[in-house]
Protein backbone atom coordinates (compact mmCIF):
# COMPACT_ATOMS: atom_id res chain seq x y z
CA UNK A 1 0.00 0.00 0.00
CA UNK A 2 1.80 3.70 -0.72
CA UNK A 3 2.04 6.06 1.57
CA UNK A 4 0.29 8.79 2.31
CA UNK A 5 0.73 11.98 0.34
CA UNK A 6 1.05 14.69 2.48
CA UNK A 7 0.95 18.72 2.40
CA UNK A 8 4.66 19.46 1.61
CA UNK A 9 4.18 22.91 2.63
CA UNK A 10 3.41 21.89 6.54
CA UNK A 11 6.62 21.64 7.84
CA UNK A 12 8.35 20.84 10.73
CA UNK A 13 12.00 21.67 11.25
CA UNK A 14 14.77 19.97 14.46
CA UNK A 15 17.57 21.07 14.89
CA UNK A 16 20.44 18.73 16.31
CA UNK A 17 23.09 21.68 17.91
CA UNK A 18 25.45 19.45 19.28
CA UNK A 19 26.12 17.06 15.77
CA UNK A 20 26.48 20.97 13.79
CA UNK A 21 28.50 22.54 16.59
CA UNK A 22 31.21 20.04 16.08
CA UNK A 23 30.91 19.74 12.70
CA UNK A 24 31.23 23.58 12.17
CA UNK A 25 33.74 23.52 14.74
CA UNK A 26 36.04 20.86 13.22
CA UNK A 27 35.69 21.85 8.94
CA UNK A 28 35.82 25.73 10.07
CA UNK A 29 36.95 26.24 13.24
CA UNK A 30 33.68 28.06 13.89
CA UNK A 31 29.86 28.31 14.71
CA UNK A 32 26.62 28.17 12.56
CA UNK A 33 24.73 31.09 11.93
CA UNK A 34 21.24 29.98 13.46
CA UNK A 35 19.51 32.94 11.95
CA UNK A 36 20.84 32.53 8.43
CA UNK A 37 20.10 28.83 8.55
CA UNK A 38 16.76 29.09 9.63
CA UNK A 39 16.70 31.83 6.55
CA UNK A 40 17.96 29.27 4.50
CA UNK A 41 15.56 26.33 5.28
CA UNK A 42 12.09 27.94 5.65
CA UNK A 43 12.47 30.90 2.93
CA UNK A 44 8.92 31.80 2.62
CA UNK A 45 7.48 29.08 4.68
CA UNK A 46 5.96 28.66 7.86
CA UNK A 47 7.05 25.89 10.14
CA UNK A 48 4.17 24.25 12.43
CA UNK A 49 6.88 23.09 14.46
CA UNK A 50 10.62 23.94 15.18
CA UNK A 51 12.63 22.75 17.24
CA UNK A 52 17.10 22.83 18.82
CA UNK A 53 18.18 20.52 20.46
CA UNK A 54 20.82 21.68 23.09
CA UNK A 55 22.74 20.04 24.89
CA UNK A 56 23.91 22.12 28.15
CA UNK A 57 27.30 21.58 30.57
CA UNK A 58 26.58 22.36 33.98
CA UNK A 59 29.80 24.27 34.11
CA UNK A 60 28.96 26.73 31.09
CA UNK A 61 26.40 29.30 31.33
CA UNK A 62 24.68 29.35 27.32
CA UNK A 63 21.76 31.65 28.43
CA UNK A 64 22.70 34.19 25.74
CA UNK A 65 23.06 30.79 22.90
CA UNK A 66 19.57 29.58 24.16
CA UNK A 67 18.14 33.36 23.43
CA UNK A 68 19.58 33.62 19.95
CA UNK A 69 18.13 30.42 19.38
CA UNK A 70 14.14 31.53 20.62
CA UNK A 71 14.61 34.64 18.26
CA UNK A 72 15.51 32.96 15.24
CA UNK A 73 11.62 30.87 16.29
CA UNK A 74 13.67 28.00 17.16
CA UNK A 75 12.00 26.22 20.64
CA UNK A 76 15.01 25.44 22.22
CA UNK A 77 14.98 22.11 24.42
CA UNK A 78 18.08 21.94 26.98
CA UNK A 79 19.39 18.16 28.37
CA UNK A 80 22.06 18.70 31.32
CA UNK A 81 25.09 16.96 30.65
CA UNK A 82 26.46 14.73 33.88
CA UNK A 83 29.91 14.88 34.85
CA UNK A 84 32.27 12.58 35.77
CA UNK A 85 35.64 12.58 36.61
CA UNK A 86 38.59 11.29 34.57
CA UNK A 87 41.70 8.81 36.04
CA UNK A 88 43.55 11.99 36.39
CA UNK A 89 41.03 13.57 38.65
CA UNK A 90 39.57 15.84 35.80
CA UNK A 91 35.94 16.36 35.30
CA UNK A 92 34.94 15.73 32.13
CA UNK A 93 31.21 15.37 30.73
CA UNK A 94 29.46 11.91 30.16
CA UNK A 95 28.43 11.00 26.61
CA UNK A 96 25.20 12.14 26.20
CA UNK A 97 22.90 12.64 23.09
CA UNK A 98 19.72 13.66 22.19
CA UNK A 99 19.49 11.35 19.35
CA UNK A 100 16.29 9.33 20.80
CA UNK A 101 14.84 12.49 22.48
CA UNK A 102 14.90 13.23 18.67
CA UNK A 103 13.43 10.36 17.56
CA UNK A 104 10.97 10.31 19.45
CA UNK A 105 9.65 13.69 19.22
CA UNK A 106 10.06 13.86 15.44
CA UNK A 107 8.06 10.49 15.01
CA UNK A 108 5.23 11.99 16.96
CA UNK A 109 4.89 15.57 15.17
CA UNK A 110 5.61 13.91 11.75
CA UNK A 111 2.17 12.35 10.66
CA UNK A 112 0.95 16.18 11.28
CA UNK A 113 3.45 17.68 8.64
CA UNK A 114 4.16 16.91 4.87
CA UNK A 115 7.82 17.75 5.11
CA UNK A 116 10.10 17.30 7.62
CA UNK A 117 13.41 19.54 7.82
CA UNK A 118 16.67 17.63 9.86
CA UNK A 119 19.47 19.69 10.30
CA UNK A 120 22.35 17.55 11.49
CA UNK A 121 25.56 16.33 10.25
CA UNK A 122 24.95 12.59 12.47
CA UNK A 123 24.47 9.71 10.03
CA UNK A 124 23.17 7.77 12.69
CA UNK A 125 19.95 9.70 11.38
CA UNK A 126 19.86 7.70 8.35
CA UNK A 127 17.24 5.59 9.70
CA UNK A 128 15.23 8.08 10.47
CA UNK A 129 14.92 9.83 7.23
CA UNK A 130 14.17 6.62 5.49
CA UNK A 131 11.21 6.17 7.69
CA UNK A 132 9.69 9.72 7.18
CA UNK A 133 9.88 8.82 3.54
CA UNK A 134 8.09 5.40 4.23
CA UNK A 135 5.09 7.59 5.89
CA UNK A 136 4.87 10.02 2.89
CA UNK A 137 6.93 12.81 4.47
CA UNK A 138 9.03 15.41 2.28
CA UNK A 139 12.47 14.86 3.77
CA UNK A 140 15.21 17.52 3.77
CA UNK A 141 18.02 17.87 5.40
CA UNK A 142 20.29 20.57 6.20
CA UNK A 143 24.20 19.72 6.49
CA UNK A 144 27.29 20.40 5.78
CA UNK A 145 29.71 18.96 2.72
CA UNK A 146 27.17 17.12 0.69
CA UNK A 147 29.36 15.07 -1.10
CA UNK A 148 30.56 13.48 1.97
CA UNK A 149 27.38 13.44 3.65
CA UNK A 150 25.74 10.43 4.33
CA UNK A 151 22.45 12.02 4.89
CA UNK A 152 22.22 13.79 1.74
CA UNK A 153 21.75 10.04 -0.38
CA UNK A 154 18.03 10.16 1.43
CA UNK A 155 17.16 13.61 1.18
CA UNK A 156 14.52 14.69 -1.33
CA UNK A 157 16.52 18.11 -0.69
CA UNK A 158 19.91 18.57 0.53
CA UNK A 159 20.70 22.07 2.17
CA UNK A 160 24.40 22.92 2.05
CA UNK A 161 24.99 25.18 5.08
CA UNK A 162 28.98 25.48 4.64
CA UNK A 163 28.49 28.83 3.72
CA UNK A 164 26.44 29.52 7.28
CA UNK A 165 28.94 29.43 9.65
CA UNK A 166 30.78 32.70 11.27
CA UNK A 167 33.57 33.98 8.67
CA UNK A 168 35.84 35.10 11.81
CA UNK A 169 37.12 31.66 13.51
CA UNK A 170 35.88 31.28 16.93
CA UNK A 171 38.45 28.15 18.07
CA UNK A 172 41.81 27.97 17.44
CA UNK A 173 43.66 24.80 17.74
CA UNK A 174 42.28 24.18 21.17
CA UNK A 175 40.03 26.97 23.00
CA UNK A 176 40.44 27.76 26.56
CA UNK A 177 36.89 27.45 28.82
CA UNK A 178 36.98 28.86 32.62
CA UNK A 179 39.56 28.29 35.28
CA UNK A 180 42.04 26.80 32.48
CA UNK A 181 40.51 23.84 31.66
CA UNK A 182 40.28 22.39 27.96
CA UNK A 183 36.42 24.11 26.67
CA UNK A 184 34.76 20.89 25.34
CA UNK A 185 32.60 22.16 22.56
CA UNK A 186 29.68 23.99 23.87
CA UNK A 187 28.63 27.69 23.15
CA UNK A 188 29.59 29.95 25.68
CA UNK A 189 28.20 33.47 26.51
CA UNK A 190 30.53 35.58 25.90
CA UNK A 191 31.04 34.36 22.06
CA UNK A 192 27.23 34.81 21.20
CA UNK A 193 26.36 37.95 22.01
CA UNK A 194 26.44 39.40 18.80
CA UNK A 195 24.08 36.27 18.01
CA UNK A 196 21.99 36.95 20.50
CA UNK A 197 21.64 41.16 19.04
CA UNK A 198 21.31 40.58 15.09
CA UNK A 199 19.27 36.98 14.78
CA UNK A 200 16.96 37.92 12.90
CA UNK A 201 13.30 35.54 11.75
CA UNK A 202 12.61 33.57 9.60
CA UNK A 203 8.96 33.91 9.98
CA UNK A 204 6.49 36.14 8.16
CA UNK A 205 4.95 39.37 9.72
Amino acid sequence: MNAEIRDTNRIAVFVDVSSLFFAAKSIYQSKVDYAALMKKVMGDRVAIRAIAYVLQRPDVNQKSFIQALEQTGLQARVKEMKMRFDAGGREIPCRTSWATGITVEALTIAPRVGTVVLATDDPAFVPLAETFKSMGCRVEIAGFRSEQNELAAVADRFIAIDELVFKDRKFGMAASGRSGQTYEGLPQDDDLEREASVAGRWMPD
